[in-house]
């Protein structure tokens, strides 16, 4: 054998060796890729948690909103038990107006009806005293 050979052996465990790094090496590189993805989906799955819980929490708020105003609402029935209510007084107003109305009309004919005979009475007073003039009797 010459000084250059390497026996057989020794140079399987070398290139085994070899092999051997490489895969470490890869294994590693691998290892740094899957680490990296991990986080990077860690972080993509915090993200998306928190744009639901927000999406979540402007839901939320609409409902409350949507509750609170629905509560301010009156419900129909009080509405039409007022409106009846409502409409029963505006009939009596009416009626009491109408009442009012007839009542000024009767007094206005009743001062019309005063004026007229005290216009009849002071025309007797003032053509019995004309002709008592008249006569000589005044």
């Amino acid at each position: 054998m010459s000084d250059d050979a390497v026996p057989l052996r020794e140079y399987i465990e070398k290139r085994f060796d070899l092999l051997a790094d490489e895969s470490n090496f890869r294994h590693a590189a691998a290892e740094k890729q899957v680490s990296a993805a991990l986080a990077a989906s860690k972080e993509a799955i915090s993200k998306a948690e928190a744009a639901t819980n927000a999406r979540f929490e402007a839901g939320n708020e609409i409902r409350n909103a949507m509750i609170d105003r629905e509560r301010m609402f009156i419900p129909r029935a009080e509405v039409e038990a007022r409106e009846a209510a409502m409409g029963t007084r505006v009939a009596a107003l009416e009626k009491r107006q109408d009442a009012n109305a007839a009542e000024r009309a009767g007094i206005k004919g009743g001062y019309g009806y005063a004026v007229g005979v005290v216009g009849f009475v002071l025309a007797i007073v003032s053509v019995v005293v004309m002709l008592m003039k008249a006569t000589g009797n005044g």
